[in-house]
């Protein structure tokens, strides 16, 4: 895999990373609203009551809230959140989309709260339809940018998925985790936070077992106008030791003809995993049928240098490599070769200019960590929870705080702090920079970044 390629697939990466990461955003300002409930909210997309949301409901939605959208665009929206690949959205299916994922009391309090009837035509209220509206279009337009990075990696000769892959598993283990990724970043000039590989391991994870295995990676890389038909196969894998061989499964014919993904079906709505587990053997999967034909070939073939079209058995549809994009191809070597440059320049700062820095930055941390352990500490509090905690600033139950309710909060506490500091707070934590403190916000504020006490301090009910 040339070097090229590889700084392709690392911004790749990122973009996925940081799109998720924003996404999560949506999620949380959505669930943060009084008024949103989940059952609710899937009974105005499903209209008909027919018990799942078709393409044509997101279409819908969207016509209704004066936008228009590609129907490429919502196949990439079921390819991603559509577990069984039959083309319809279940309620499981939109929980796990439409519900945060960082902040399981968020989730939990979203869950807790009662329907309301909504008539045939009637809308959901405004700040309601508008956060739905939001949330939605920030994953198809994730969903078309990476698709068209995925198509631009694909064209180039020299790329192959196999080949990428042993790249980011040079040990050969079968699987990826948050170090084989943050390595494959590092080495190619991109530095990532924890939440953002986590971001990323959520978005290649396809089959939820908190490991990217060969199938996960395949599947998430492979564009959309190029999948196959599924047909029964062995992964390249599977000649592996069975702890890291991936799991056969039989082959399922679905009724949905559109060339979307076929993922294992869920039941419930999944957690998070904070640590990594051995795959489950039982488990049938026909989204590894869908991607195992081209999976076999591209390992028993480790010489082939591109991906080439076929003519599926039974079926009209041909798919063709498409033509290489020598602009942007062009600009992404520039942008990598300007990457090199300027990584080996010398610092323009004088040396006592320097020096304030590293004194800057070691206060900083020494501030970080006295911050920290006094999270710690008090996550450790059984009589301390973060939901009785927000409701001393948000006395009436809003769902944020402003900057008055924030001072009126630490004053009660005997905290007086000035106007500037209270704006700084708020700068700091405020996501979407709206000038209000949300839950999510609050959370982050105090919860710790240690993952052992912050799972503790997440988990406590009221």
């Amino acid at each position: 895999m040339c070097i090229r390629d590889r700084f392709k697939l690392a911004t790749l990466f990122e973009a996925l990373a940081d799109g998720e990461k924003h996404l999560e955003v949506t999620r949380q300002v959505l669930a943060e609203i009084g008024k949103f409930e989940p059952y609710t909210a899937f009974r105005r997309l499903d209209r008909d009551v027919k018990g799942y949301i078709s393409s044509a409901d997101i279409e819908e939605f969207f016509e209704e809230n004066g936008l228009s959208i590609p129907k490429r665009s919502i196949l990439n929206l079921f390819k991603n959140w559509d577990s069984n690949g039959d083309g319809k959205m279940s309620y499981t299916d939109f929980l796990n989309f439409i519900l945060p994922k960082d902040e399981p009391t968020l989730r939990t309090i979203a869950l807790e709260r009662e329907a309301y009837f909504l008539k045939r035509d009637e809308r959901l209220p405004y700040e309601v339809e508008w956060a739905l509206l939001r949330v939605l279009e920030h994953e198809l337009n994730l969903n078309d940018q990476i698709e068209n990075m995925k198509m631009n990696l694909a064209s180039s000769i020299d790329y192959s998925n196999f080949e990428a892959f042993k790249a980011l598993d040079p040990e050969n283990i079968g699987f990826l985790d948050s170090q084989s990724l943050n390595e494959f970043l590092g080495e190619n000039g991109l530095r990532l936070s924890l939440s953002d590989i986590r971001c990323l391991l959520r978005r290649l994870d396809q089959d939820k077992d908190s490991k990217v295995t060969y199938s996960d990676f395949l599947e998430t890389m492979m564009p959309i106008s190029s999948y196959p038909k599924p047909q029964r196969s062995i992964s390249p894998y599977s000649e592996r030791k069975k702890t890291r061989s991936l799991a056969k499964s039989t082959l399922i014919q679905p009724s949905y003809q559109s060339p979307t993904k076929y993922t294992p079906q869920r039941t419930q709505i999944e957690p998070e995993r904070s640590t990594f587990t051995e795959p489950k053997r039982g488990r049938q999967s026909p989204v590894r049928n869908t991607i195992q034909p081209l999976a076999r070939s591209l390992y028993q073939s480790r010489e082939r240098k591109q991906i080439s079209g076929t003519q599926p058995s039974g079926g009209s549809f041909v798919y063709s490599t498409p033509k290489k994009s020598r602009a942007s191809s062009r600009d992404l070597d520039e942008e990598y070769e300007n990457y090199l440059r300027s990584s080996q320049k010398k610092s323009p700062m004088k040396g006592h200019e320097e020096e304030e820095l590293v004194k800057a930055l070691t206060e900083l941390i020494s501030l970080d960590k006295e911050i920290e352990s006094v999270k710690c500490d008090l996550a450790l509090k059984v009589d301390f929870n973060l939901f009785d905690a927000f409701k001393i600033f948000d006395i009436s139950s809003k769902g944020s705080i402003n900057a008055r309710e924030l001072e009126e909060g630490l004053n009660f506490l005997s905290i007086y702090p000035s106007q500037k500091e209270l704006y700084l707070l708020i700068r700091r934590y405020d996501k979407d920079f709206d000038g209000v403190l949300r839950y999510s916000d609050f959370c982050d504020m105090i919860s710790p970044k240690t993952p052992e006490y912050s799972d503790i301090l997440s988990n406590r009910t009221p």
